[in-house]
């Protein structure tokens, strides 16, 4: 019965997490194809929060249960790897970001869309932090990461916002991750 139950609880928390994460994508400029090429994380309705490097196109746009919203504008700190979009229109569920800060061991999911591809769920731990007491500073997770996962949320066990995925190391460890607890963003300074 407790396997089952452990079972059941990671599923629901992997299911809120994938409503939760939607993929940032480009039109192809002469096809307008749409191709991925990064994650957001839904904060409430028509915002959401990504990497700021993933913002780097005019013509952005976040794909949520199937249906493209464009994105008006990104709201970036300079000295932060980390954007608000503004999306109208673009609905919930949304996150709950969590009020403590992430611990060292602490297990953690890690939610994008590698190479553009499906979503996907990797699972991992918090290893420590880098730039420690800077405004840089970063989470290093075992997650393993890939291109297109940039903008993803690092979610706690049990499904709350930890911080957004930046960047990652050579083969895609480790996965590093800009911390966004209320906490914080209150010390280091808000988006």
């Amino acid at each position: 019965l407790l396997g089952t139950t452990s079972v059941r609880a990671d599923h629901t928390v992997s299911h809120s997490v994938r409503q939760v994460t939607v993929s940032v994508s480009v039109p192809h400029p002469r096809t307008g194809e749409v191709k991925i090429i990064c994650t957001a994380v839904m904060l409430q309705p028509e915002r959401a929060i990504t990497a700021n490097h993933c913002t780097r196109d005019d013509t952005l746009m976040l794909t949520i249960n199937g249906k493209e919203y464009p994105v008006l504008e990104s709201y970036a700190n300079p000295d932060r790897d980390l954007a608000i979009l503004i999306v109208p229109n673009a609905p919930c569920p949304c996150a709950y970001i969590r009020r403590k800060p992430a611990q060292i061991d602490e297990r953690i999911i890690l939610v994008g869309y590698p190479h553009g591809l499906a979503q996907t769920i990797a699972y991992g731990q918090i290893q420590g932090r880098v730039g420690t007491g800077t405004i840089r500073e970063q989470l290093v997770t075992s997650a393993l990461g890939a291109p297109g996962k940039s903008g993803g949320g690092v979610f706690d066990i049990n499904g709350s916002l930890l911080a957004i995925a930046t960047q990652m190391g050579p083969n895609g460890l480790p996965t590093f991750a800009e911390e966004i607890t209320p906490v914080v963003l209150k010390e280091k300074g808000s988006l």
